[in-house]
């Protein structure tokens, strides 16, 4: 059940990114939803084979309502191309707004299952800084999205890093790893969707990149709570 759950979503994510390179917005909306219903799917289905909801409720909850904050981001950017360019900041800070509050349970659920690590700051602050020292290198043009860019990368790269020492100090198990992997590929993701925005880098490699971590990412995040 579990892999035929995981088969199903990563074929969803695959024909949306598939219609998302021929530039049709409306038929990408409807499939970039099916994709995001499928990896919340697989979190369900997770959550019900581990019976996790009944050793660890309040990280499976907390859980929930970030896969659920990705999907109503996912919608929202979806919208993008199909409202006027003079919306383009307005569309985006409220898609990263949702991503940040998902990326603020995941952190919860992790503290949870681990413990605080102030190592996860570090790692989170120095990865922020290179990033933004590359966008000046790079001449990404991030106009009113700049602060609240950084903010978001910086909550991304937190549950990156906690994710980490989760792993360095509880062990390598199989969920772990999971969340690990997922984390830094939607740390990825992120990083080239910051291409695609902002420095214009609209290609199809781009945009298959992107959406590839990104999808691989909420896979991961959603069948770990399997291996709980």
């Amino acid at each position: 059940m579990i892999y035929l759950a995981i088969i199903v979503s990563v074929f969803s994510a695959g024909i949306y990114i598939f219609i998302e390179t021929k530039n049709k917005p409306l038929p990408a909306i409807a499939f970039k939803g099916l994709a995001s219903f499928a990896f919340i799917t697989l979190f369900t289905i997770s959550v019900l084979l581990s019976k996790a909801y009944t050793s660890n409720p309040i990280v499976v909850f907390l859980f929930s309502l970030g896969l659920v904050a990705g999907l109503m981001g996912d919608i929202y950017l979806a919208l993008r191309p199909l409202r006027p360019y003079e919306e383009n900041h307005q569309i985006i800070l409220f898609g990263t707004i949702c991503f940040a509050i998902g990326h603020l349970f995941y952190y919860g659920a992790l503290l949870l299952v681990g413990q605080f690590s102030f190592w996860a700051i570090i790692i989170s602050l120095v990865i922020t800084v290179g990033t933004f020292l590359l966008s000046i290198v790079l001449k990404l043009n991030w106009g009113p999205s700049k602060i609240p860019s950084m903010m978001y990368s910086f909550l991304v790269f937190l549950v990156a890093g906690q994710a980490i020492m989760n792993g360095i100090n509880f062990g390598f198990g199989g969920f772990n790893v999971a969340i690990i992997s997922g984390a830094v590929l939607f740390g990825i993701s992120d990083l080239i969707l910051a291409q695609i925005y902002f420095g214009g880098k609209t290609s199809n490699p781009f945009i298959v990149l992107n959406l590839a971590t990104y999808y691989s990412a909420q896979i991961l995040i959603a069948f770990s709570l399997y291996l709980l």
